[in-house]
Parts: C-alpha cells; structure tokens; sequence
C-alpha cells in the first residue's frame, strides 16, 4: 500500500501550518495488482476510486491516509461498503485505521465520509484549519473536514454516531459537548457542495442519496436529538445507542442475525415494529429490542418517504424513549445493491465490527445451524414462496409457476406454496405462513424450500439451515443470499440489468415481469438435482446420485 507522509510543523496549540511533503512506499503496489480476488465469479471486483480521507497528526509529524470503498480484495486501503452505515459510522472507522496505523496521532482530520474526497484534497485545506476540534465547512456550512482529538475515538466512540455529517453548526456543538472543549467552525473558500447527492468519481451507485430522499433531515434530528440529550441529563454516557432500522422483515432478521456475531457493537437497543417483534426474539438477537407500534413503511413508493417515517416514528415512540436514547437512523442511505456484500455483513459493520477479514463475510463463515426434513425422500416434498413479496416485479412470473408445476407433478412431487390458491390449479397447494412459528412447521413438511428475495428464504436458510433455492430477479444475489454448497444453491440469469431497483416494471424489456428470473425447466432441474444430492432421491429417467457426488 502506498502511504504519503506530510510532515507539519505546529508552530502554535491552536493553528496547522503546513510543513513539507515527501512520500514514502512501505508496501510495493505490485502486490495489490497480485492479489487474487477468492469471492465466487458473482463477486468480481471493480477498482473503485479512493474517496475516504483521513490525516493524522502528532506533534512532529503527519501521515495522510487514502481509503476506498471494499470491492472484495480486503486490502489495507479498504473500507466495507455499507448502506446502513450513516456517514458518522465512517468517520469512527477512519479514527479505527488512523489510530491502529500511526498509534501516536494526537489529532485526527477526517474528510466527511459524504463527500469523495482524498487526504490531498485535506492537505491543501489544513491551513484553513485553526483549532482542534473544530469543523472545516463550505459557504454554506456543510461540513468538509472533521479536526478531532484521539480521545473522541478512544473514549467510547459509539458517542460520535449522531453526528449529522450535513449541518457543521450542530456539529459543533456536539463535539464541544463530548470533549468538553469550545468546536470552532471555520469557513473554506470553497463553493456550496450541496445538494447532495454527489457521485463518487461517475460511480453513481456509491452516491449518498440524502438530499433526494431528504433523508439528511433524519439525520439533522438525530444529531438535535442527542444535543437534547446530554445537555439535559447529566448520566448521559449511560445513555444506550440505539439502531433505527424497524423494517422490513427480512431487514430486521438480517440486523439480528448480524447482532449475534459482533463483539463491543455501538448500538445496545434495536427499534422494530410491533409487527416483527417475534423476529429478532426468534433469531436471539443481542440487541435490546425497542417495539415501534406503527405499521411497517410500505414497499411501493409514494405512501410514505423514510424520512416522513423516521419523524413519524419518534412522535409514536413518545418523549420517554426519545429523550433517553441516542437514536441513530441507518434506513438505507446508499444503494445496497451497489455492494457486493451481503446485507448481514453490511449490518455487521454498522454494528461496528471493522469487516477487515474475508473469514467474517456470509460468504466464508459456517451456518450456526443446518437441518434437513425427516420425512422418506419419496414423495419427494418441495414449498415455493413465489409471490406476495410487496414488490410486483420481485414476484416469479405467473407462466413460469404453471409450467413449474406441471414439470414437478409429472415426476411425482408433493408441491406447498405459499399464500397462492391460483397454483392449486395446477397441482399445488397453498398454506399460509403468517407467522415465524407457522413458517417453520410447513418448512419442516417438506425436502426442500424455493423462494424470493423475502424474509421466508432468509428466515429457511441462514436461521433453520434448510435445504434452499433461492430464486433472484430485479435484486442482486450478492447481497441477500447464503454461503453456497450442497444445501443451498441460487437460480438466476444473471443479466446485466441486475440489479434494477424497479418496482413494478421492467426498465429493460418492459412489461410487469422480471427477465432475470431463471426459466422453469432449468429450475426444475436444479431442485431435482439438489434432492438427488441431499436426499439420494431419484425418479425414472434420472441416474442415482454419483459415488463421489459433484460437491
């Protein structure tokens, strides 16, 4: 890795006055261009450009330092790509690598993680800086650069989450009230560089998308709120820290799931809707659970923006919860799908693991519990979940679930759906699974599970371990699918439209039907070829499963 070095002289406490300048290479850069890439072909890496910027400083020295979004190699200069990150989860990370890399940073410039900026770019603003702490802002406010003393990061960090990364006033005066120490902001000659969003070097899918979904305002209120807070109560370091993400369900399983995995997490408490309590409960979350009774944000835009949710939901949670918990929201505040990591991994770095280690990803870390039906492998038992997912485009198309089924009966298979009387058309029959505990009932009734993108895939697979298919359309498959292997497999085409992020239409071939979808006859095939491989089934016309078998 190449690391600049900037040597500063402080030629008083309060003022940065820049120095010198040399670079120093202490890792050849050949040996990133040597590094191979261990993720499936799903996961190719795309070089991404440095847009995460810190510097730190000791009394004699500095070292600046160039970071870049994770796309898989796990290198030194990478961060995990995370949506449910808000911007002041970065700026505890880049402290994280700072500290770690030159342990005798005395202060810290962070670049706001919102913006793509290099520690360059800083260098050249450093003299505007004239006191520590204190925020660097355009003209119009907007916080450029972050000067932090080490004890921000050292002196439980969990407390630096609400910063707003959008207003430098209200920043300020959070940081004045948790280093007991006047934050000055000063203003750059720099231009307005709102609104956001602003792409990262043309990668538009890294943007942060505040300003178009005015989800900066969720992140002023946080900010106001935890101001409110430690103003107003004097024990406020016992104050818990609490993740705002109460839906959707399978969204919930995947921030409990993440929760159990994760050693010192930033967050004590998890809000999460009345209607999916029994979520987090099931999959033994380490989060105290905070119940949020309003319904679920619906899926389809136009009922209510996050925002208008998140300003809803604290009025609903009342003044006792509000004033005595440090409410982060981490609702998506980039395109998921832009990662290619996992949604639990993504929880997981929230949380405040480092994801520094290819081990800790979904990808490469052993299921806590893998099950299989005990029932005889004739007839052979298969449940579909395929439709009834919120998103009309998520839902299988309606043709290709026919001639599914037609194929599967013809071999003699028992076919469970669930929630679709139309299929009992042709052969299927249709349960209801309208709770945790009635899903896993019907799961254990049958060989193999085949489902969306939804909460019953996650649920079947990452919490029972059951034999699963997943079946990937408009969404990526990276980002909420399983490890692979004998017991889990997934179905899709793989076009270069995916992901999408539509709704309900197409935006490539038109009309209300996902191409990405895999057809039924190479479906039907793959669930065959899993209970052949699982279960040692065959039927006329399929030869037993191999000695040594393909896994």
């Amino acid at each position: 890795m190449q690391c600049e070095v900037a040597v500063l002289l402080l030629s008083r406490p309060d003022s940065i006055a820049l120095w010198s300048c040399r670079t120093i290479l202490d890792t050849p850069m050949e040996t990133r261009a040597s590094l191979r890439n261990d993720f499936p072909v799903k996961f190719r890496r795309k070089v991404r450009p440095s847009m995460l910027a810190a510097i730190g400083i000791d009394a004699t020295r500095s070292e600046i330092f160039n970071f870049r979004y994770n796309a898989g190699a796990f290198s030194d200069d990478e961060i995990l790509d995370s949506a449910t990150s808000p911007p002041s989860r970065y700026i505890i990370e880049l402290g994280r690598r700072v500290l770690k890399a030159m342990p005798s940073a005395e202060m810290i410039l962070v670049g706001n993680p919102a913006l793509p900026l290099r520690a360059e770019q800083i260098l050249e603003w450093a003299s505007e800086i004239g006191a520590c702490p204190s925020i660097l802002g355009d003209a119009e406010g907007f916080p450029l650069v972050y000067c932090l003393p080490r004890r921000l990061f050292e002196q439980n960090e969990r407390f630096l989450l609400p910063l707003s990364t959008v207003v430098a006033a209200i920043d300020a005066r959070l940081i004045s009230l948790l280093s007991g120490q006047e934050t000055r902001c000063f203003a750059s000659g720099h231009p307005s560089v709102s609104p956001l969003p602003i792409p990262y070097g043309g990668d538009g899918g890294s943007q942060w998308i505040l300003s178009s979904h005015q989800r900066d305002l969720a992140l002023r209120l946080q900010c106001v709120n935890a101001i409110s807070i430690i103003e107003m109560n004097d024990r406020w370091r016992d104050v818990p820290t609490v993740n705002f993400h109460p839906n959707h369900a399978g969204d919930v399983l995947f921030w409990s799931l993440a929760s159990r995995d994760v050693e010192g997490m930033l967050y004590q408490r998890h809000i999460v809707c009345r209607d999916y309590m029994e979520i987090p409960r099931v999959c033994d979350s380490r989060l105290d659970l905070i119940s949020l009774s309003q319904a679920p944000l619906a899926r389809i835009e136009g009922q209510a923006s996050e925002t208008t949710y998140f300003i809803q939901a604290l009025k609903t949670l009342g003044e006792e919860i509000v004033q005595n918990n440090f409410i982060i929201f981490t609702r998506f505040l980039r395109n998921y799908g832009h990662s290619i990591f996992h949604l639990i991994d993504q929880a997981r770095f929230s949380l405040g693991d480092s994801m520094m280690e290819k081990k800790r990803t979904v990808q490469h870390h052993p299921l806590a519990v893998e099950s299989r039906c005990a029932f005889p492998a004739k007839p052979l038992r298969i449940l579909f979940h395929l439709s009834g997912t919120g998103w009309a485009l998520k839902s299988y198309p309606r043709h290709y679930c026919a001639t599914l089924c037609k194929i599967l009966v013809g071999f003699g298979c028992d076919l469970s759906v669930i929630g679709d009387p139309e299929l009992e058309t042709f052969g299927a029959s249709s349960v209801s699974c309208d709770d945790v505990e009635s899903l896993k009932r019907a799961v254990a009734a049958h060989h193999i599970f085949v489902g969306l993108d939804s909460f019953p895939h996650h649920f079947v697979r990452h919490v029972m371990g059951w034999p699963t298919i997943g079946l990937f359309g408009n969404t990526k498959t990276c980002n909420s699918d399983a490890a692979g292997g004998m017991t889990y497999r997934t179905a899709a085409n793989y076009l270069p439209c995916n992901p999408c992020g539509s709704l309900d239409r197409c935006l490539a071939f038109d009309g209300g039907e996902c191409q990405n979808y895999i057809e039924p006859e190479p479906l039907a095939a793959l669930i065959l070829d899993m209970a052949r491989d699982v279960y040692g089934f065959t039927v006329s016309g399929l030869s037993p499963k191999p000695e040594n078998g393909p896994w």
